[in-house]
């Protein structure tokens, strides 16, 4: 039902906007089309419903070592169906295909539904999640 690509224009991004909330702000342009980072969407049959976006952050020699997790979403009418963790684990696999070991996750720690999440991602073999409460140390 859902497919995960790679994200090839700013429109389907654009169409994934949060409507909600300020809390949820997009990342840059230049962010999502850097080939350096990790950028994926959700598309349903009515078109893109989610995104995620991970950015490089430690590199050893010419390997990325962790990645940051920036930005993830999914439209509230598509939550609950697993696609987060669909999203979280396509891009923890393409991770590792560049040289990962780590990816970094950032909560507020007032976000309960945000730290069971991160909680429940799937194992990928030979990759670890570091989640944080904060941003401090990331």
């Amino acid at each position: 039902m859902y497919q995960i690509q790679a994200v090839e224009s700013m429109e389907a991004v654009q169409a994934i906007k949060p409507k909600e909330s300020l809390s949820a702000l997009m990342p840059s342009v230049s962010s999502w089309m850097d080939p350096a980072n990790i950028s994926l969407i959700a598309v349903g049959p009515e078109g893109p419903v989610g995104g995620i976006l991970l950015t490089p952050c430690r590199h050893l020699v010419n390997l990325v070592v962790k990645y940051r997790m920036e930005w993830i979403y999914v439209s509230p009418e598509h939550r609950n169906r697993g696609l987060g963790r669909r999203l979280a684990q396509r891009a923890a696999a393409e991770a590792i295909k560049r040289g990962a070991s780590t990816i970094l996750i950032a909560v507020k720690p007032n976000n309960e539904s945000g730290i069971s999440w991160s909680e429940g991602l799937p194992k990928v073999s030979g990759l670890g999640y570091v989640v944080s409460l904060d941003r401090c140390g990331l």
